[in-house]
């Protein structure tokens, strides 16, 4: 089998799972760091855990920010509608303050490796992944373009919204391994 045409059923797989586990809402983000590490098991040619053997180390991991990631979803849609009605100024304001955290928690879950590791959801990793969103601007304006492409996907076809989890897992991967030396890719 090409595998290009693998990595495409994967990744598509991957959004498909990713989306179904986090009907939940509190399991959106052990989801995604699941799906991360399923898609980057593939890439690599690892065989390992199981995806749902990761979602279950991640949700154990992750209680309290699995929780928070709804919390701060709401926050920050409240935030962007008051923005709206505030002005401009605010509301762009608002936009950026939003794009830095779907920023940030994408590259959260691109960052987690397996059940093997220390939960992700430590302090330390999310400052980590919000350093990394700060100091590779390049890398972080890569993500929300894929975050655009995510949106106007699920907008204009929404059947497709299912599979566009996949699509931003990839591309916070590709971030990742575009900075790695090709030794350790």
């Amino acid at each position: 089998m090409n595998p290009r045409f693998a990595l495409f059923g994967e990744v598509l797989l991957t959004g498909v799972l990713v989306t179904l586990a986090s009907l939940g809402l509190i399991t959106a983000l052990p989801a995604a760091m699941a799906g991360a590490g399923h898609l980057r098991r593939h890439i690599n040619g690892e065989g390992g855990s199981t995806v749902y053997a990761d979602f279950r180390a991640a949700l154990a991991g992750l209680p309290g920010l699995s929780a928070g990631l709804p919390l701060l979803a709401a926050v920050l849609t409240w935030n962007l509608t008051a923005g709206r009605q505030a002005g401009p100024v605010a509301f762009t304001a608002s936009l950026l303050v939003a794009a830095l955290g779907a920023i940030t928690v994408v590259r959260l879950a691109g960052s987690w490796r397996s059940a093997a590791d220390p939960p992700a959801g430590s302090a330390s990793a999310v400052r980590a992944a919000l350093r990394q969103t700060v100091s590779d601007p390049v890398g972080s304006a890569l993500i929300a373009g894929a975050l655009l492409g995510a949106v106007a996907v699920g907008w204009m076809l929404p059947p497709l919204a299912l599979v566009t989890p996949g699509l931003l897992l990839l591309a916070a991967l590709a971030v990742n391994r575009r900075r790695m030396p090709a030794t350790a890719r």
